[in-house]
């Protein structure tokens, strides 16, 4: 058995890191996780080790705030030592899992100087050309302590950019759990099962999964939609949306007003329920990525959408390369380019042997090289380096 001390002061965890941690602990790991949320810890992360409140000092996203971390910051050392020194030799903790800025600063140094072994998690939402001067600092001094584990190669690109070794870095390719169990019905659900056989023989479905308190290009596929309806009528657009409450609605609305400046109103529909993404994405023909910094989670409703089946449109240089291998699992274009959407769109429409050749690809390639196991496989190899 392995125990592993996971610190996480972000807002919320991805169920890919989720089903991570749960298949390691029916391997014989253990898991201690410090939250400086809890609420990010769902429920089910309880089924592979204990979750503890921890406080990790202000997020590290300006420079203000920085400054705010580094006045507490030998206070925060002092305390954390002596409780990974008592994690370390009476709980058996032999690895630390760092998932943000804050407790990467604060534990990698710790972990090091009590030989314990340091992974930092690398998202692919992270803005390193944004990070405050002081943490990139820290970033490249504390990098030659850790193993870093980024889920895409782009991120592996800006890591080295910011002079991160490239013998520290490991990927480990996002996973899906293609044993998924079915979603729990409700009215959402029920209304997209009922409206199936209504979408799929009267429209052409376009579906989007976006996140409206990050960039996104969706403003730009209205306008390809716009134009790709002189050729295909029956056109309409599925937006699954999701983010914080606030940031969501004004999303809507901005967008609401500018499909009906468009005169496309009538043929754009906005879901809030991602959970039954499974649900809707039935009634999709196509599925367009449109987001400009890709979170995890977007990365996960990417593989389920792929999983099923559907052909995929989205953008290069946005960590995309790595789940859709280009003319294989989808078609990638460059972004900001309305007209080129617009006739990606249309050959695919027109197009039925090509939609099933990379629907076909897509589903192998998921079952192949981005399912669960793999995940699991990689993360074990990393930990053995």
């Amino acid at each position: 058995m392995m125990n592993i001390l996971v610190a996480n002061s972000l807002k919320e965890m991805s169920f890919l890191l989720s089903d991570l941690f749960n298949e390691l602990g029916r391997k014989e790991y253990f898991f201690c996780f410090l939250l400086a949320r809890p609420d990010s810890g769902d429920d089910f992360l309880k089924n592979c080790g204990k979750i503890k409140k921890a406080y990790l000092g202000p997020a590290v996203a300006s420079s203000f705030y920085f400054f705010l971390f580094l006045l507490i910051y030998p206070f925060l050392l002092f305390y954390y030592f002596f409780s990974l020194a008592y994690l370390k030799y009476s709980k058996g903790i032999k690895a630390v899992i760092c998932m943000a800025g804050n407790e990467k600063i604060i534990f990698t140094p710790l972990a090091a100087l009590l030989k314990m072994k340091v992974i930092w998690l690398e998202l692919p939402e992270n803005d390193y050309k944004k990070m405050p001067f002081g943490v990139l600092f820290f970033y490249r001094l504390y990098s030659h302590w850790a193993v870093l584990a980024p889920f895409v190669s782009l991120t592996e690109t800006q890591l080295k950019n910011i002079g991160v070794s490239a013998s520290r870095i490991k990927i480990i390719p996002p996973g899906l759990k293609l044993s998924e169990p079915g979603h729990q019905q409700n009215i959402f659900s029920n209304l997209a099962k009922a409206e199936k056989s209504n979408f799929s023989r009267k429209f052409f479905t376009l579906g989007v999964v976006t996140d409206f308190s990050l960039p996104h290009q969706i403003e730009n596929l209205f306008r390809a939609v716009k134009t790709s309806l002189t050729v295909i009528p029956n056109l309409q657009v599925m937006v699954v949306g999701q983010g914080r409450k606030g940031a969501k609605d004004e999303g809507e609305k901005k967008l609401s007003w500018l499909a009906k400046k468009l005169g496309i109103d009538n043929l754009v529909w906005f879901v809030s329920e991602q959970g039954n993404l499974k649900k809707w994405s039935d009634s999709f023909d196509i599925f367009v990525i449109t987001g400009e910094t890709p979170k995890l989670s977007c990365l996960a409703s990417v593989l389920k959408i792929m999983s099923s089946g559907l052909p995929i449109i989205g953008f290069y240089n946005r960590g995309f390369e790595d789940l859709i291998p280009e003319d294989r699992a989808g078609i990638l274009i460059e972004a900001n380019n309305s007209e080129v959407l617009a006739q990606k769109i249309i050959e695919l429409y027109k197009n039925k042997r090509l939609c099933s050749n990379l629907s076909k690809n897509a589903e192998e390639l998921v079952d192949k090289s981005f399912n669960l196991d793999k995940m699991v496989e990689e993360f074990i190899k990393m930990m053995n380096i």
